[in-house]
């Protein structure tokens, strides 16, 4: 678990750098950056036993909110999903919600984690 944590931790990372060429920048490097966090502060073990349920929450109804705004607009959802070269309008937010869904997941993974592990038991 914890080598996966670390793997999580620096793709995070990695999303959070991307972010710096995204037209709103500070949105969404803020959006990785917190995961980057939560992941930290897991591997440290002072990491509050609801913070990643409360992220999960948070990751799926903002992937909702995106999926929703792309319907909204009148943009085809299947070829925005399909479009390799982001040129169809919703692909980037499709791609956003994307993320989001690996933020949910993880976080939901964490804090499985965390429920199951007691303050005196080292992560495996």
């Amino acid at each position: 678990m914890k080598l996966s944590n670390r793997i999580m931790l620096v793709i995070f990372f990695g999303f959070a750098v991307m972010q710096f060429n995204d037209p709103d920048p500070a949105l969404w490097v803020s959006v990785y950056a917190v995961p980057v966090l939560v992941c930290w502060t897991w591997e440290k073990r002072r990491l509050p036993s609801a913070l990643p349920w409360v992220m999960a929450l948070v990751g799926l109804v903002s992937a909702g909110a995106v999926v929703t705004q792309v319907e909204s607009a009148g943009m085809d959802f299947w070829t925005a999903l399909g479009d390799g070269s982001m040129t169809v309008a919703g692909s980037e937010h499709l791609r956003e919600a994307g993320g989001l869904c690996v933020v949910t997941v993880w976080m939901t993974v964490l804090g499985f984690a965390s429920r199951t592990n007691s303050p005196s038991e080292t992560h495996p």
